[in-house]
């Protein structure tokens, strides 16, 4: 075995490395005795360098591994260092190490992408006590599944940086592969860390026989090849995306023209792209202007370049076909997801929630609801800063639908997981602007009977395209002159971004009755009943209600969000206010007898409010326009303000007629279902 070596193969020109650790004395730092190994600090021999111990049994070689180890919901302060001698965007590289993940603790390594360490992240593994592990980077999950723990097993990485393809092994079996969304690769981190979703804050790992091998890649003359499809990877159903082609010339002459083909869902959309000047190595990213529309179930999208400078094949037909399997979120009916974000201009990481919130927004439209918490600066609301501080470790986090905490740039992962988890109720929002008083009413629909639900309701008020005057509306920026990576454009602006250019979307200006909610709900709800919460806000005055939207909150007995609502205030207003905290069959308050339907148009639920004035018997017609019966229910005796839902997602498009008799009086509304 080589140790601790570093050879060029006259053959192959491969470099390779390998280090058992055995050429060391116990105690010694790794970093200080090892020209090869460092830290993240560059300072070896500290309280950031790892020492070599003998204390681990059955070590796969010899006697002596390395031991990282913490107990920090942070981690470290062990942050180890291998530089792979170069920054390699092409070729094949391999990378193996044995690892020993103690019981109930964790491990963690990453991949940098750049010789100057945070650049970029092109994978990260978190290794849970559960036995989980997760890859993943700054574009979402790469990779997951199961690792053996309280052993050694080895991990190994092929990975071939002509395409971008990423092949994970442990213990010699196949895992997964993936696309990665990165190309270059420098160095390996290895970091004493557990924290963060999933993890205990208890890492305790060994590491032992470290190689990897590098084969530089010789150019053909003419190749072109598809290497990513970006964009469609994940979503949910019903969504229309327009796939990112990215295509790398791998030959020594430039690209000038090529057909692209994308087949999903036995559909085919070709698209011709020509004047084009692609140099050798470089890539270009082309999107689509055929979307697709995401289907339910596991399919693939399969991409094809041809028709290569004219050519009717190139030198590399292998590389000429990308497949990619996608698998989209079902969402449930009606539900929405809700993202609370802790944020500061203080903050110089921030601006990476800043992105990662409005992706979600732009992405995910009405099924996200975004609230920046803001800490420190002119935009907070000091209970629900306070409140959203107990759950978070750092600036900037976020709480998806109140589970723990993650980084924004994992926001879309716990989007996906929970906008498929069918919610206990429909919610929908209502409003009356009167002067500066902003009366709201969130309505909620319990489709099945439940007992004893210990349900909370609460409501919040944010507000886009806030900015103010003074330094303390300036953002503090990190991703300043790319050092930290590309963010979002944030890479082009200078630090701070100055009050004059910022505009802040989704900041939360008032939230009632606070952040746990309030209990209210009925003991015992009855199949299809509807609850009513009523909440009134004191518009300062500097409140702009045209770009400010209402999240109606559904709150579980243990604190996480079951589901909620997200309309702008306009909408609310249109949709109209429901008066009083009542039930179906409650004296809520006194009014004329009045119906009105909203919304209208609808694409899912729309509900029917009915007030009266005295106890009636209530019944529901719905008819197309050759007058058919679609559906009828007779509800029986009601009083006081009802909301009686109607879904519609069975209907076909066009226009309908809400026939609704009340006592004597019958009233006829036309419903438009989009």
């Amino acid at each position: 075995m080589l140790v601790g070596a570093t050879l060029f193969s006259s053959a192959m020109f491969a470099q390779t490395f390998s280090d058992d650790f055995e050429s060391y004395n116990v105690g010694d730092y790794i970093g200080a005795v090892s020209p090869q190994w460092t830290t993240w600090d560059g300072i070896t021999g500290g309280t950031e360098d790892t020492q070599v111990e003998s204390t681990m049994n059955n070590t796969p070689s010899g006697s002596k591994s390395c031991h990282w180890v913490s107990t920090s919901s942070t981690g470290g302060p062990q942050d180890c260092i291998l530089p792979f001698g170069g920054e390699y965007s092409t070729g094949t590289f391999t990378y193996e190490m044995a690892m020993f993940v103690d019981a109930n603790k964790g491990a963690y390594f990453n991949f940098q992408g750049h010789s100057v360490l945070g650049q970029s992240f092109p994978m990260e593994c978190y290794m849970r006590q559960t036995g989980a592990f997760t890859c993943s980077n700054t574009d979402g999950t790469l990779l997951t599944g199961t690792y053996p723990t309280n052993q050694w097993f080895t991990v190994r990485y092929d990975i071939n940086l002509n395409s971008n393809n990423w092949s994970m092994f442990i213990n010699n079996a196949l895992v997964g592969s993936f696309s990665n969304t990165k190309d270059s690769l420098a160095a390996i981190d290895i970091f004493a860390y557990n924290g963060g979703a999933g993890g205990n804050n208890l890492a305790s790992f060994y590491v032992d026989d470290v190689n990897y091998t590098y084969t530089p890649y010789t150019p053909t003359v003419l190749d072109a090849a598809v290497t990513l499809i970006g964009n469609v990877s994940v979503g949910v159903v019903g969504a229309s995306k327009s796939p990112i082609v990215t295509v790398r010339n791998l030959g020594t002459t430039p690209l000038t023209s090529f057909d692209i083909n994308v087949n999903y869902n036995s559909i085919n959309n070709s698209q011709s792209f020509t004047a084009q000047n692609i140099a050798s190595l470089a890539v270009g990213n082309y999107t689509m202007t055929a979307p697709i529309t995401m289907v339910a179930g596991n399919l693939p999208i399969t991409v094809t370049i041809s028709n290569v400078n004219g050519n009717v094949s190139d030198d590399d037909a292998a590389n000429d076909i990308k497949i990619l399997n996608i698998n989209p979120a079902v969402p449930a009916a009606n539900k929405v997801v809700v993202g609370e974000e802790a944020t500061g201009t203080w903050c110089p990481w921030c601006v990476r929630g800043t992105v990662n919130m409005d992706k979600m927004a732009n992405t995910y439209g009405v099924l996200w609801a975004g609230i920046a918490v803001h800490n420190g600066d002119p935009m907070v609301v000091a209970p629900y800063d306070s409140a959203i501080g107990t759950h978070v470790t750092g600036y900037p986090s976020i709480l998806i639908d109140r589970q723990t905490a993650v980084d924004p740039s994992a926001a879309e992962d716990g989007f996906l997981t929970r906008i498929a988890v069918a919610p206990a109720a429909t919610l929908v929002n209502g409003a009356l602007i009167n002067g500066n008083t902003i009366n709201v009413s969130v309505s909620y629909t319990f489709p099945s009977a439940m007992t004893g639900t210990g349900y909370k309701y609460a409501c919040v008020l944010t507000e886009d395209s806030l900015y103010g005057t003074g330094t303390t509306w300036s953002q503090n920026n990190a991703y300043a002159g790319g050092a930290n990576g590309i963010m979002g454009g944030f890479e082009l602006l200078p630090n701070p971004v100055s009050y004059t250019v910022m505009h802040y979307d989704h900041v939360a200006r008032a939230i009632s009755p606070g952040w746990a909610g309030t209990a209210g709900f009925p003991a015992t709800i009855t199949a299809g009943q509807v609850v009513t919460w009523t909440f009134t806000f004191t518009n300062p005055g500097n409140w702009n209600t045209n770009k400010m939207h209402i999240v109606g909150m559904l709150i579980q007995p243990n604190g996480l969000m079951n589901n909620a609502s997200y309309t702008t205030v306009n909408q609310a207003v249109a949709n109209g206010f429901i008066s009083g905290i009542f039930s179906p069959g409650s004296q809520a308050f006194d009014a004329p007898d009045n119906v009105n339907l909203f919304p209208n148009p609808t694409n899912g639920t729309a509900f029917a409010n009915v007030n009266l004035n005295k106890p009636e018997n209530v019944s529901m017609k719905i008819m197309d326009v050759t007058g058919k019966v679609v559906t009828e229910r007779n509800y029986g005796e009601m009083n006081g303000a009802n909301l009686l839902p109607i879904e519609t997602s069975t209907f076909a498009k066009g226009i309908y007629f809400v026939e609704l008799q009340t006592g004597s009086a019958v009233t006829t509304t036309k419903l438009i279902v989009q």
